[in-house]
């Protein structure tokens, strides 16, 4: 190997160690940046301040790191400092649990949010836009199409053997006057098809 490529080969090598060094250093700087945001105790309280070991909340928010807000349909508080009663679709003590709309749609596992499905929007998934309600009938139709076929089947045969049956009591039940006003026998096909005749 000439000179010329031993040197290249050389300046080669220490720019990759360089670039070790350099990423080592990022590493180590990113490492202790994250080691002082989570050793940092006052970077916690989202609403309220550090004290000593804890989170002193502001007026309205709860939590350990003051990260839930209450949401109390009055001023008025318990002793405690819970809610006495709380706002339309909020519920708990301190009124921090969101309930959401059932049909469309479920809370966060944290409770503070809804994922709505369906053509419901809203914080809460109250609200149905119309644009898509068609939609998601239509949807839900042609899941539950199959088996509310297989539902109405036996609710059409038990309406017709319940019509059949309510004829042939009728027919008894007027064939039994006859026969009690006049003392005659009477043709129970005939008064049948006077009866049941359409006209």
């Amino acid at each position: 190997m000439d000179e010329r490529g031993h040197r290249a080969s050389k300046l080669g090598n220490i720019a990759v160690v360089q670039k070790s060094k350099m990423y080592r250093i990022l590493a180590f700087v990113l490492f202790v940046s994250i080691a002082n945001v989570v050793g940092n105790p006052k970077v916690r309280c989202v609403h309220g301040v550090w004290s000593v070991d804890h989170c002193v909340c502001k007026e309205n928010y709860v939590g350990h790191r003051c990260q839930r807000k209450m949401h109390c349909s009055s001023f008025m508080r318990n002793s405690d400092g819970s809610c006495v009663a709380c706002e339309k679709y909020w519920e708990g003590p301190n009124c921090d649990s969101i309930t959401c709309n059932s049909e469309f749609g479920t809370a966060t596992k944290d409770l503070l949010m809804c994922q709505c499905t369906g053509p419901a929007k809203g914080d809460h998934c109250e609200l149905l836009d119309t644009d898509d309600i068609y939609l998601h009938y239509n949807q839900k139709m042609e899941k539950w199409g199959p088996i509310g076929a297989l539902a109405i089947i036996p609710m059409v045969a038990c309406l017709v053997l319940c019509n059949r049956k309510a004829k042939h009591r009728h027919v008894a039940r007027v064939e039994r006057a006859l026969e009690d006003q006049r003392d005659v026998e009477v043709d129970s096909k005939v008064l049948e098809e006077l009866l049941h005749k359409k006209h």
